[in-house]
């Protein structure tokens, strides 16, 4: 069975930000059985200056989630990220002068979907490596909601305010926005 904290507030005051660069590894947990990680994406975007980001910065995040999966060894894990990261993954784990082939034990099960199909309301491609079936991801698909922006907006439009879950943040319904 899950556990729920008795209030969000017990859960902000357990999250703190830092930086994964330069954290130590062993302040993290030992009894974790889901990691996820969206590392950033700006270096592999072809948004970012045509694609000619700095792909070698990119990886030192990529390679830092790894590390953190290799450490903790969680049952189950998964980062997301944009398309272009997918060929680099693969390429980089089969690649031994590669700073991520260290980590290619760890047999990452590397996919692009379109998380309009998950319930985004938003067409979105995205690289997802993980430790989880692809096929078990797939299957998903068909039990998720169709929605668009503007249907999230109208349904947000109905409350008074808008809290998020986690940081706690409150908006008025009406500073709601697509931006």
């Amino acid at each position: 069975s899950t556990r729920r904290p008795a209030s969000m507030t017990s859960v902000r005051s357990a999250i703190s930000r830092t930086d994964i660069r330069t954290m130590s590894l062993d302040d993290l947990p030992s009894d974790i059985d889901l990691v996820v990680g969206s590392p950033p994406c700006t270096q592999f975007s072809y948004s970012n200056r045509g694609g000619s980001g700095d792909l070698a910065d990119g990886q030192v995040d990529l390679v830092r989630f790894f590390a953190i999966v290799d450490r903790l060894k969680p049952k189950f894990w998964a980062m997301e990220n944009v398309p272009r990261v997918a060929k680099y993954l693969e390429d980089s784990f089969s690649d031994p002068s590669s700073d991520l082939y260290k980590y290619r034990h760890l047999k990452p099960n590397i996919g692009i979907f379109d998380f309009s199909e998950f319930g985004c309301a938003q067409a979105r491609r995205r690289c997802i490596a993980t430790n989880l079936s692809l096929n078990d991801i797939n299957a998903f698909k068909g039990k998720c909601a169709d929605i668009t922006l503007g249907d999230v907006i109208k349904k947000l439009a109905h409350s008074s305010k808008v809290v998020d879950p986690v940081w706690g943040v409150r908006l008025r319904a009406e500073q709601i926005s697509e931006q």
